[in-house]
């Protein structure tokens, strides 16, 4: 991936060149309209103190950017494995920072991803518990530049 997630042309398709770390936060405690501060090419910067996630694996996260209608749009979808659970009672959004340091936010106080859970259970010998997550998001910016403060 490039060092900025702006597409070429509307339907180019971006991906993480690997992620270092995960957390979220709940999106209640972010600024509001960071959305349209990102489209605009504001600097977003996040004060809330994320929960990190310890995640097994691989993470995948891909951004489809097309042009349908007036506006554009970007399809996110990211996924990944963990033991621990993420609360489901609230709607949260995701930090992510890839393995060159660059800081990423899925999910907006206005826009919240879609978090589909699927629990897999381990060898009654050794194999924990483990959780595949798939966060999901459509919005004019689904996967925004940020600085975490």
């Amino acid at each position: 991936m490039s060092q900025t997630v702006t597409p070429h042309s509307m339907n180019d398709l971006v991906s993480l060149p690997g992620v270092k770390s995960i957390s979220y936060i709940p999106a209640s405690s972010l600024a509001d309209k960071l959305g349209v501060q990102a489209l605009a090419g504001l600097p977003i910067y996040i004060h809330a103190t994320p929960t990190p996630i310890e995640f097994n694996g691989d993470p995948t996260c891909e951004c489809t950017h097309s042009n349908a209608g007036v506006s554009p749009s970007q399809s996110l979808e990211f996924s990944f494995r963990s033991n621990q659970q993420i609360p489901d009672d609230r709607y949260l959004a995701f930090l992510v920072v890839d393995v060159n340091g660059h800081s990423y936010l899925i999910g907006t106080k206005e826009e919240h991803p879609l978090i589909e859970r699927v629990q897999s259970f381990g060898n009654p010998d050794s194999d924990p518990s483990t959780f595949t997550y798939t966060i999901q998001l459509t919005s004019p910016r689904a996967l925004i530049p940020c600085s975490i403060l």
